[in-house]
């Protein structure tokens, strides 16, 4: 009974250890350099204002041409609904009539949404032809390819032509008609994000009180491979909007009541520092809470049935838009040739319910479709890359079935989430071109090694986009496959981490302090507090105890396992106090996670081992109080140890602080 005591004492101890590490760790991200903070010069913001204002006083015809995904699709919708705004605004202040500002905003602003059949962005030919019928093309998500660069910039288009891109494709500084702030590669935003910083820099340029579009902007963060540490203040605006502003506001009164209550207590026992920083928390909440209840009426009603149509239809997360929603809206373009509905539904708040809720169920239906497909597809090409020995290698391309261009980057993450490597996944398209998505931490600097390796980089193949997620184009199949075997043997890939536990502790923070499931529950809200339910770039991994009899659908998920992408824990922890209710944990798992958690509790349940298994488990940001919240993520087994070992724990693990991966 002793021991007992003194392991539950410990595990108390050592969840005190880790909160402190917590508010550690989200300071240090906090005081890190934000490389995803960028400047938008005068000059420009000039250059598009003048161009925007002389054609909408002018009645000149403005064509917005977005892309396929959410950030284009969303960027584009935020970028039509600010020039509505700001020709209203002219309209407002004198400037024009309103006969002239209507026949603008209803005949002389439009938008192109590409299909991926057509391609990525724009091409002289597409620009030239558009020239002729448009007086001024804004490009949102695309327009610094290098095969379009000299013709935007060209001294004749500076004034018809006008850039916003996030893509990494050069130093545009200079040009007066870009904006494009990531020119190292480094600086991790969507094309949203951009847009909104552009509309607070016109509007504070302007005197304007242009709408920024959180909610909107959100969507585009979390859908694009965007560094999660920095802009928060938008995703925080944002997914008050995207929530109902009105509940999260009497959430912040019921806060200011415990504070004020918190208060009182202090001042009873003379604490006059304490309550005076309390007291400035009250005057915050009341800012925040003039803000939510303004945000309140400005939801969405696409977004508001979206989200009601799906699970945690009260509140949603970050985790929640990333892999319930976002997913059904990305299926038009992986599925289908047309995602113009789309914008059209977003820019459009005054329809009936049924308009919105039958584009719903068509992106349900199609997310059905490619999810099915994924999965066999994905099934084919890990069943080759097994039978042809590929599994360890550092870099794998596969080609699959023609005309799956729009889920090759799903099943290349697939892939890679199986092998750890680099992977490009190429499908013949209906124009009969072989174009690819890649995936991988080190996936472009892979490609950018294949190109150097040869002297005719082009006429072989082409790519472009982010870091760890890209897309491009092979011109010479026969060609590329005798590149990449020839770099292969050259060894002059990068090697990628075998060691499991040396690669999570290289990608995610990792707090070594064992903790009980009960525990793991509690951190994970004491995070989502801390964060306001946004997680920062770097995920954290709480290393916790499970044992065999803490599962309860063990056989269910055994029999999934083989036919499932991922599969639902059902975790239970009793206590010998009868008086205490017992921790139920729901976990959705991928398989592979899902299979080594049981096999490893099962292994030494089996043996009758005195050891206990215990496995890094990602915390979860997006706790919220009184609800059924399902837990996810990363599982890993790190060891097996006795209870004395956990009594007398020493800290062993030496996080990587860095934010970069």
């Amino acid at each position: 009974m002793e021991t007992v005591k003194k392991f539950f004492k410990k595990i108390d101890d050592n969840l005190k250890e880790a909160k402190k590490e917590i508010r550690s760790i989200i300071n240090d991200m906090k005081k890190e350099k934000n490389e995803a903070n960028f400047n938008i010069s005068v000059a420009k913001i000039d250059t598009f204002c003048d161009n925007l204002e002389r054609n909408i006083c002018n009645d000149g015809k403005i064509i917005v041409f977005g892309d396929y995904d959410v950030d284009g699709i969303f960027s584009t919708s935020m970028m039509l609904l600010m020039i509505r705004e700001y020709a209203y605004n002219l309209y407002k202040n004198n400037i024009i009539e309103y006969d002239k500002y209507k026949n603008f905003i209803t005949n002389n602003v439009k938008f192109i949404i590409p299909n991926r059949s057509q391609g990525y962005g724009l091409n002289e030919k597409t620009l030239s032809v558009l020239l002729k019928n448009f007086n001024y093309i804004v490009t949102c998500d695309n327009g610094t390819q290098d095969s379009i660069i000299n013709y935007v910039t060209h001294k004749d288009n500076i004034n018809k032509i006008f850039v916003l891109d996030h893509h990494y494709n050069g130093d545009f500084r200079k040009n007066l008609n870009i904006i494009n702030p990531n020119s190292d590669g480094q600086t991790e935003i969507s094309t949203g994000i951009l847009i909104y910083r552009f509309i607070e820099k016109i509007n504070k340029r302007k005197s304007f009180e242009l709408d920024t579009m959180s909610d909107l902007a959100t969507f585009t963060f979390i859908s694009d491979v965007a560094n999660l540490n920095s802009h928060r203040d938008i995703l925080n605006k944002g997914l008050a909007q995207i929530n109902n502003a009105e509940f999260l506001a009497k959430k912040n009164v019921e806060k200011m009541i415990n504070l004020k209550a918190e208060i009182k207590e202090l001042a009873q026992n003379n604490e006059k520092e304490k309550a005076i920083r309390k007291v400035d928390k009250i005057q915050k909440i009341k800012e925040n809470i003039a803000e939510l209840e303004a945000l309140s009426l400005n939801r969405r009603k696409f977004i508001t049935r979206l989200i009601s149509s799906s699970d945690n239809a009260d509140f949603t997360t970050v985790k929640h838009l990333q892999f319930n929603i976002i997913p059904k809206l990305n299926a038009v373009n992986r599925m289908t040739d047309d995602s113009s509905f789309l914008v059209q539904a977003l820019i459009n708040n005054n329809k009936e319910d049924k308009y919105y809720d039958d584009i719903i169920y068509q992106l349900n239906y199609i997310n059905t479709q490619r999810k099915k497909i994924t999965k066999e597809v994905t099934k084919e090409a890990l069943n080759y890359i097994q039978k042809n020995n590929l599994t360890q290698d550092d870099f794998i391309f596969i080609q699959i079935a023609d005309n799956l261009n729009g889920i090759a980057g799903l099943v290349a993450q697939k892939i890679h989430d199986f092998t750890n490597a680099d992977v490009i996944v190429a499908s013949l398209n209906s124009k009969e071109e072989l174009t690819f998505s890649g995936r991988g931490l080190n996936i472009y600097k892979q490609l950018d090694i294949l190109s150097r390796n040869t002297n005719e980089y082009e006429k072989i193949f082409k790519f472009g986009g982010h870091l760890v997620a890209l897309g491009g184009n092979i011109n010479n199949l026969n060609a590329f496959k005798e590149l990449i075997q020839r770099t292969k043997n050259e060894n002059k890939f990068l090697e990628k981490i075998h060691d499991k536990k040396i690669l999570l502790q290289q990608e995610n923070i990792i707090l070594d302090k064992f903790l009980t499931l009960e525990k793991y529950e509690e951190l994970s809200k004491y995070l989502s507090e801390k964060t306001n339910n946004i997680p920062y770039d770097k995920k954290i991994l709480a290393n916790v105890i499970v044992t065999a009899d803490m599962i309860e659908n063990k056989s269910s998920v055994l029999s999934k396992i083989p036919n499932s992408d991922f599969v639902s824990l059902k975790l239970k922890m009793d206590y010998l106090d009868e008086n205490k209710n017992s921790t139920e944990v729901r976990m959705i798992l991928n398989s592979k996670d899902a299979n080594e958690l049981l096999s490893k509790c099962m292994e030494y349940e089996e043996k009758k081992s005195t050891l206990i298994p215990t496995f890094f488990v990602e915390l979860n940001n997006h706790y919220i109080e009184n609800e059924k919240n399902i837990f996810g993520g990363i599982v890993a087994f790190n060891n097996a140890v006795s209870v004395d070992t956990i009594i007398s724990e020493k800290n062993n693990i030496k996080n990587n602080r860095s934010l970069k991966v």
